[in-house]
């Protein structure tokens, strides 16, 4: 498998279809298969990897709740929907700015701006999911959300 990674920053959602459109009809065109790969350097978006017959999947980190490991997937859980992708979780992890996604345990990564809640020794996000806080980070993960700028609005109980 071939695989082709793309960065790109600041085109219009439009100018994105068009180029993803573009490398769909490349990627048929070319032999075997190949994965694309785009990113996003204004940060933020997120574009899933693709394979040759499908457009990449382009996800605004305001919509991405967590991230998560699953055998050899991940699962990206949005606002609306949820994507489950053949992917190693630490490539995922490189495509998500650090700052604004936290590690809360191993295999799952949370966007700050959606953690609602701190209950015990587990984090409720803004959909009610909850994902359990590693004992052995909780202080400094506790500081890196209280440092996070929508920190004031979360609960801690």
């Amino acid at each position: 498998m071939q695989k082709i990674r793309i960065q790109i920053s600041e085109l219009s959602p439009h100018n994105i279809d068009c180029l993803a459109n573009d490398l769909l009809l490349l990627g048929q065109e070319m032999d075997g298969e190949v994965c694309f790969e785009l990113s996003d350097d204004s940060k933020n978006s997120l574009f899933l990897p693709s394979s040759a017959d499908s457009l990449p999947i382009q996800i605004p980190f305001h919509e991405l709740l967590s991230i998560s490991a699953d055998r050899h997937y991940v699962i990206f859980s949005c606002t609306n929907r949820s994507y489950r992708i053949r992917l190693r979780f630490q490539d995922a992890a490189r495509l998500l700015p650090k700052d604004r996604f936290l590690p809360c345990s191993r295999g799952i990564l949370l966007n700050m701006q959606h953690i609602r809640e701190v209950r015990g020794n587990d984090f409720v996000m803004s959909d009610g999911s909850v994902f359990p806080i590693s004992r052995r980070k909780k202080k400094e993960l506790m500081h890196t959300l209280q440092l996070f700028p929508v920190s004031h609005n979360i609960k801690i109980s």
